[in-house]
């Protein structure tokens, strides 16, 4: 079992932008010439509206048509019914809001993230006389800094470690390779280790 925790109400909000439009990853006519274009007149456009419709009529639309006050709010706090702001057009609306986000929702100087992982695994071990029952936890913390946030150090360290295995031939096997084999995990985790990436293991016995 996987469990990602995210911020509350990241689902709903979510889903607000898709039944607006705004993670559609079909090109919008709106975004394909250089005229200037604000975040409330994109709205305008993605909703049928005139682009001289008042902000206050906006969020009435939008909050008929979400039916949900926290996802209008979520709207307004993006900046995306701004008179002032101007969009940084990409193709689709995907890519554009993804571009705005990158720059609205970025760590501000004091600010990090961090990645915590729990795994639980449980063994059973067969003996002559009884099953011995283990729960073996690994637990792992990760906070990211000025240089690289958590969830890069994670996903992109044993990413290039692993690249950097195959250019120097310390992984011979080509074609799909599973990373369960012991040669190959065993150097991961060692260099991860040198990188700063470590964990916990404990055993329970049941």
């Amino acid at each position: 079992m996987k469990l990602n925790i995210i911020f509350k109400g990241f689902c709903s909000n979510t889903l607000g932008l898709i039944r607006l439009g705004l993670l559609s990853d079909k090109p919008h006519p709106s975004l394909q010439f250089t005229d200037n274009l604000t975040w409330k007149e994109f709205m305008c456009d993605l909703l049928n509206l005139k682009r001289d419709t008042s902000v206050n009529t906006i969020r009435s639309v939008v909050l008929q048509q979400l039916k949900n006050e926290s996802q209008l709010e979520t709207i307004d706090q993006l900046g995306l019914l701004s008179e002032d702001i101007l969009v940084e057009k990409r193709s689709n609306p995907l890519d554009t809001l993804s571009n705005w986000l990158a720059k609205r929702l970025s760590y501000g100087p004091n600010e990090r993230d961090i990645v915590i992982l729990h795994h639980e695994v449980g063994v059973t071990w067969p003996s002559v006389s009884r099953e011995e029952n283990e729960l073996k936890t690994i637990e792992m913390v990760i906070y990211g800094d000025q240089k690289y946030t958590a969830m890069a150090k994670i996903v992109g360290l044993p990413t290039a470690i692993v690249t950097r295995m195959l250019v120097d031939n310390e992984i011979s096997d080509r074609g799909v390779v599973k990373p369960v084999k012991r040669t190959i995990y065993q150097s991961i985790l060692h260099e991860l280790k040198r990188e700063g990436i470590s964990w916990t293991e404990k055993t329970i016995k049941k």
